[in-house]
């Protein structure tokens, strides 16, 4: 059966998964609302959270280890032969993050919820797997998500579903 995410799982879904090709995505969906509408909410909402949680760029280092040093010796003949290992270090490179990342995360999502929409994770449909059809029809109003459904990505943020009587399997 088909459910809803919570509100906040989704949203932050929607963030993480538009970026990285995912075979998910995260559909916004209003009721009466239309992939335009959620294109352009979408760039005003993360316009709003790019203006009230403005980056805030740290540099921190990784954890620094050294490897235990041990020493083996071994006889050889009238002599000993020792070896030593460890010592390597390891760790301590620089890098930065952003540490208001997910408060801005967050803040888009509020932004959404506030405009009225509904965020759901939906496996992405194939290419090609949709009908010729049901493409042309998806550019238009918001379908409510179901069982079976699949997200077809329409403008940079905002995307349909193509419900299982239209994608070939």
């Amino acid at each position: 059966m088909f459910r809803p995410a919570s509100a906040g799982r989704a949203f932050l879904a929607l963030s993480l998964l538009g970026a990285c090709g995912a075979p998910s995505a995260s559909y916004l969906y209003k009721e009466g609302g239309t992939v335009a509408r959620a294109d352009n909410d979408y760039f005003a909402c993360e316009l709003d959270a790019a203006r009230g949680v403005p980056q805030d760029t740290r540099v921190a280092t990784t954890p620094v280890y050294t490897t235990p040093v041990k020493t083996s010796c071994t006889p050889v003949g009238d002599s000993v032969e020792c070896t030593t290992t460890g010592g390597e270090v390891s760790g301590g490179e620089v890098y930065s993050y952003d540490a208001n990342a997910d408060l801005r995360t967050r803040y888009l999502a509020q932004c959404l919820r506030a405009r009225g929409y509904s965020s759901s994770v939906l496996p992405r449909c194939k290419s090609g797997s949709v009908s010729s059809a049901a493409l042309q029809t998806l550019g238009g109003a918001l379908r409510p998500p179901r069982d079976g459904a699949c997200y077809v990505s329409v403008t940079e943020h905002a995307g349909n579903i193509a419900y299982p009587y239209e994608i070939s399997r």
